[in-house]
């Protein structure tokens, strides 16, 4: 994207600084072209997450409808309602529920049909019954089961912050406008949602080149990626006098710059940012924060190997299951059980070495792996801590909840053990320790060998 407005800076540069020279057939391309320039601007910041969201749409929407009821990302993707449709509009998932009622006109949207044709992330028009207006992206993705759509409402004013630079950049009077001829951005204090309200722009929104009306140029273009299209108009007398004086250069490679610059940051705070959030979430538990199961076998792995490079085997796995979790669950409710295993992950947090990896296995199950440990004691050492933190009482919403805990603890059985042998050994371990009466320690033994026959 970076190279993209380079790109954008040098061709916008280098064609509006040629037409300084040209005719005057010349300046009226070169009026057009400045809302070629912001249009495609403002369709590659639009488009600039459809990789990102497509790989986290396969990842996290590929199931039923109630497999994609198990998390709710809006507070992810920061908008207020998203929804999981077909790919020909039937609907699978929607949260709010006035939000899903609203999947039988999707179909009709022209950023659903756009989305359908292309395959990518595509906007739609400007919804006015809101108080705060709103549009819709759909984002298709594949799945076994055919096409799915993922339909977000964003706000208007988080997607139109670069596209109001953009049309800045113009110099002219320019309007941001969707397929029913309402405003997304204007260049005064006209509402979003507003039918635009210069009506002698309004016989010209078709054209795709620049054309005379009256004592003024108008130029409009499409912007790809979305039913919108960008007007700008600005009167003869000053297109042609800019054009042909020395200040146009100045303000051409002024827009070009502003241009580059609002680009490098759009992309820069929304593709980072959200590459940075889908990747945390893909390799995390949501509720506790700690590593999920791949990135905690990977830890894993890569711990093991250099101990094996540095010849040693001072790694010990623990295993680790809640005594008494389910009936705090069942007679308070998950909201409680989910409280309480985000205090217990933050007393592991506390309870190892800090070097010391841990991970929320699954339901209420946790993993830890110990290295470099000096001798076997420090590892029962490690152990008897976090017995003793994680039965301690906890505070949630005013109950006191009090549970206990059962440990298996497994060292490898040769430095070639893989992490995955190693956890199920301790796997075993845990598993004799809750037979054995629950909040005890238990390392593994392996099962002697059978004798000959």
């Amino acid at each position: 994207m970076i190279l993209l407005g380079l790109v954008l800076v040098g061709g916008a540069g280098w064609l509006l600084t040629d037409t300084v020279a040209r005719s005057q057939t010349e300046v009226l391309q070169e009026f057009d072209t400045r809302a070629e320039v912001s249009a495609a601007v403002i369709a590659s910041a639009l488009g600039a997450n459809d990789a990102k969201t497509r790989e986290f749409c396969e990842a996290a929407f590929a199931g039923t409808a109630a497999e994609m009821a198990r998390t709710d990302y809006r507070a992810q993707f920061d908008v207020p309602e998203y929804a999981i449709i077909t790919g020909d509009g039937k609907l699978l998932y929607g949260t709010p529920a006035s939000f899903a009622a609203r999947a039988a006109g999707w179909v009709s949207n022209p950023g659903f049909q756009d989305a359908k044709r292309t395959g990518k992330l595509a906007w739609g028009d400007i919804m006015t019954d809101r108080s705060d207006p709103m549009v819709n992206a759909f984002q298709p993705f594949a799945t076994p089961g055919g096409t799915r759509m993922l339909v977000l409402t964003t706000r208007v004013r988080d997607v139109t912050s670069v596209a109001a630079g953009a049309l800045k950049a113009t110099g002219t009077t320019a309007y941001l406008i969707d397929a029913n001829e309402r405003v997304l951005v204007a260049p005064d204090a006209t509402p979003a949602g507003t039918v635009m309200p210069d009506a002698g722009l309004l016989s010209v929104l078709r054209a795709d080149k620049a054309v005379e009306t009256g004592d003024r140029y108008v130029a409009a273009r499409a912007v790809s990626g979305s039913s919108w299209r960008i007007v700008t108009t600005a009167s003869k007398a000053t297109v042609l006098q800019s054009v042909r004086s020395t200040a146009r250069v100045g303000w051409v490679l002024f827009a070009a710059f502003t241009a580059a610059i609002i680009t490098i940051l759009f992309v820069g705070a929304v593709v980072l940012t959200g590459a940075s959030r889908l990747a945390h979430a893909r390799l995390h538990d949501t509720l506790t924060e700690l590593p999920g199961r791949a990135l905690f076998m990977q830890q894993a792995e890569e711990v093991l190997a250099e101990q094996r490079r540095r010849g040693r085997t001072s790694v010990a796995a623990l295993f680790l299951d809640l005594d008494g979790f389910k009936p705090v669950n069942d007679t308070y409710g998950h909201s409680t059980g989910d409280a309480l295993l985000k205090q217990v992950a933050q007393r592991l947090r506390a309870g190892v070495r800090g070097h010391d990896l841990v991970c929320r296995f699954g339901g209420d199950e946790f993993l830890v792996l110990c290295s470099d440990l000096e001798s076997p004691a420090d590892v029962d050492a490690v152990a008897g801590h976090i017995l003793k933190s994680l039965s301690e009482p906890y505070e949630i919403d005013g109950r006191t909840v009090t549970i206990g805990t059962s440990i298996g603890i497994a060292v490898p059985a040769d430095p070639a053990q893989p992490a995955g042998a190693l956890f199920h050994d301790a796997d075993v371990a845990l598993y004799q320790a809750k037979e054995a009466g629950r909040g005890r320690i238990v390392h593994f033994r392996a099962a002697p060998a059978s004798a000959p026959a």
